[in-house]
This record gives C-alpha cells, sequence and structure tokens, in this order.
C-alpha cells in the first residue's frame, strides 16, 4: 500500500484501561504500540456509566474513543441457541455509533475483540474485518465442563458449551482473518473450519516495565504468588483447588511460607483466606509483589488461550511451577523455563525443589527472561498484528 496511514475501526466489550485483567493488557498495550503505524477509532462497551478518565487516557493514542453502558435492567433472552453474552453485548448506543462512524469515515480494518461482538459485522462497509479470540470460547466451556463435579452445575456448563460452539462455528467464516492467542487455539479451530484464515499473535509483555532482580528474595520468609482476575471462573477454580489441596501438606512442610493472592476477590476466595493464605485485593503495582516472591504458582485447571500472568512472572524473574494448560500457548520448555505440576503431590514436589534448590530456580528464571525478550515483547507482537493488517488490506473482501 502507498504511505498513507491504514485506518482501524476497532471494538470491544470493555474499556481495556486501567489494564487490570489479561484481555484489558493485551489490548491497551496492543493499542499503544499500533497507534505509532495506525488511526484507530475505538468503542468499547463498559458495566456501569464508563470512567472518563479512562477513556481520556485511551485518546491519547485514538482518533476517537468511547464508552457506552450496558442496560442494567434484567434482559430476557430470546429462545435462540446463541450466547446470552451476545445479548447483553447488543447495546443500541453502540450500533449508532458504529454505524455513523462507518458512514463518516472509511475504515480499511474492522477489528473486533471477542465474538460476542459479531452483530456489529451488519454495519462494516468495505472494511477488511478481524476477530480477536482471546481465548476459544467453546473450548473454554467444555474444559469447564469436564472439570465440573456436581451434576446439576455440570448440566449448565455442558449447555453453555452447546451454545458458544454452534454460535463459534457459524459465525467465525464472516471475519476475513481470526486471531488467536495460541497454536493450539488455532488447531482446536481449524479442526472444525478448516478454511478459515487463522494468525497466531501469543499474548506479551512489557519488558522495559518489568524489571529482573538482581537476586532472588531471601528464603527465610518465602512467598507463593498468584495473580488473577476473579470475575473469570478458572482463576478462582485455581485458587480454591491449590488451597483445599496442594497447600494442606505445602505448608505442613514448609511452616514459614505464605500463599499471596492479588487481585479483586470473590465471594469463594475470601473463604478460604488465612493467616498465612493472603489475600492482597487490588494492588497499585504488581511488580513488588512479584520481587518479594519465592515461587510463582498457575494452578489454572481450564480455559484457552495463553495467560498473562505467566508472562509478567517471567520478565519479573519469578520461578514458575505451572500445570501444563497453565502454560499452554506458551513457547516454554518444562524443566528450562518453568515447573510442570499436574496433581497436588507434583505442585508439592516442585514447589519444593524451587524452594531448597536456589542453582535451579536461579537458572529457570533468567532463562525465562530470555525467552520473553525475544519473543513476547509487546513491540514485536504489533509488528505481527501489522504484518496481519497488511494482508487484509491487501485481499479480496468477505461477503
Amino acid at each position: 500500500m502507498s504511505n498513507q496511514r491504514m485506518s482501524v475501526l476497532w471494538l470491544a466489550p470493555f474499556v481495556p484501561y486501567p489494564p487490570v485483567h489479561g484481555g484489558a493488557v493485551r489490548i491497551f498495550n496492543l493499542i499503544r504500540e499500533l497507534s505509532r503505524h495506525v488511526d484507530i477509532s475505538f468503542l468499547a462497551l463498559s458495566d456501569g456509566q464508563p470512567n472518563a478518565q479512562s477513556t481520556q487516557v485511551l485518546r491519547a493514542y485514538c482518533q476517537t474513543a468511547e464508552a457506552f453502558p450496558r442496560p442494567e435492567h434484567t434482559v430476557w433472552f430470546p429462545p435462540r441457541l446463541a450466547p446470552p453474552a451476545v445479548y447483553l453485548d447488543d447495546v443500541p448506543a453502540l450500533r449508532r455509533a458504529v454505524q455513523s462512524l462507518q458512514e463518516s469515515v472509511h475504515f480499511d480494518i474492522m477489528q473486533v475483540d471477542y465474538p460476542s461482538l459479531t452483530p456489529y459485522l451488519d454495519y462494516r462497509r468495505d472494511s477488511g474485518t478481524i476477530l480477536t479470540e482471546l481465548d476459544v470460547t467453546f473450548l473454554t466451556c467444555f474444559r469447564r465442563f469436564r472439570a465440573e463435579r456436581v451434576w446439576s452445575r455440570k448440566l449448565r456448563r455442558f449447555a453453555a458449551f452447546v451454545s458458544f460452539f454452534y454460535y463459534e462455528i457459524r459465525h467465525l467464516p464472516r471475519y476475513d482473518m481470526v486471531i488467536t492467542m495460541s497454536d493450539h487455539d488455532r488447531q482446536v479451530l481449524n479442526r472444525w473450519l478448516p478454511r478459515l484464515p487463522i494468525a497466531v499473535i501469543p499474548n506479551g509483555v512489557d519488558c522495559n516495565h518489568f524489571a529482573l532482580p538482581e537476586q532472588l528474595p531471601d528464603t527465610q520468609s518465602p512467598a507463593l504468588l498468584f495473580v488473577g482476575n476473579f470475575s473469570h471462573p478458572p482463576n478462582v477454580d485455581a485458587v480454591l483447588y491449590f488451597v483445599q489441596q496442594v497447600w494442606p501438606e505445602l505448608s505442613a512442610h514448609f511452616p514459614a511460607l505464605r500463599f499471596l493472592v492479588v487481585g479483586y476477590p470473590s465471594p469463594e476466595i475470601k473463604a478460604v483466606t488465612s493467616e498465612r493464605v493472603v489475600l492482597c485485593g487490588q494492588v497499585p503495582d504488581i511488580r513488588d509483589f512479584y520481587t518479594q516472591s519465592s515461587v510463582f504458582v498457575v494452578p489454572v485447571r481450564y480455559g484457552s488461550g495463553t495467560r498473562l500472568k505467566v508472562l509478567e512472572a517471567f520478565a519479573a524473574g519469578v520461578p514458575m511451577v505451572s500445570t501444563s494448560l497453565g502454560a499452554e500457548g506458551i513457547d516454554a520448555q518444562p524443566e528450562r523455563d518453568y515447573l510442570v505440576a499436574d496433581s497436588p503431590q507434583a505442585f508439592v514436589a516442585q514447589i519444593a525443589r524451587l524452594l531448597q534448590d536456589r542453582a535451579l530456580a536461579e537458572s529457570l528464571r533468567r532463562n525465562a527472561r530470555r525467552l520473553v525478550e525475544r519473543t513476547y515483547d509487546w513491540g514485536i507482537l504489533a509488528g505481527q498484528q501489522m504484518e496481519v493488517y497488511e494482508r487484509i488490506y491487501q485481499r479480496p473482501r468477505s461477503s
């Protein structure tokens, strides 16, 4: 194309500032990086009235940045096979804004983050279209169904899986390109939609923001760390699993050990805190907690996509123990970059290794830091997204 900057209409189901959860971190950092190369008009939904300061920060990087509240009243969902999120995200004010912008601005790219916003494609003109699948929702629902042990809830999990599967398989082909966070997610989608164009652009981390400490924290008062958005069910399950099935034996072996839980808590998380299971809530600077932690734990048992918490821990130089699924989609090698544990007994053993073997912990954290510097910095990933924009700009538009 010419030297003229591309224009991008970007839709998201939440305002990504402040970047307090994984999806927000990704969207905000990519907007910040990509605004150097393209003109972005950003429209989002919000729960409650939008925060004026948040949209003002985004306007430093965007031609326009607006947010529209979802209705507060209870919505009755028509008996159609579509997920409730699709109806909750169908907001007339956002529809009018998308339609108005499409009529006044020629957008080269229309980017949609999360499939629940797919109905807004109705207002596209000749824009190329991209969907970002921050996780493959039907895969997350299926894994949650398999992990559930209570039959009444298990049936609801299965119904959610069927609903999202039907919706995503039907509507993803409307896009010119789908972006997934991992090659595993790409393979899952291509199994059902073999002709769907998919680009893999993983989650990332700001390596300049997270400095590698010169040395590990003092082992006299060791601390484990988990960071999570507890409106996201896999994070709630991860902490409950760890506290109920791993912590009793681990804490008996290490009487001075503490487990720090960072994130705005759900009632279930509040119920399992104790003197040594410390609920830290939302914190002004997560880097302080990475610095004081001996081991980062990721006891995640279901979900999809990739986890920004893993990349942040790697960048901050905290040795990590994770389930195989927790590290899924990240090009990290067990025993080189982190330790893997897929059972309570394995978590106890692997955490004990790191607490007792400082040479191993040092090797893991330095290897992991090199990995994110080489592969997962946001500047590198924004360049990959620009390549996708160029490909979409130059290809025939879908109907």
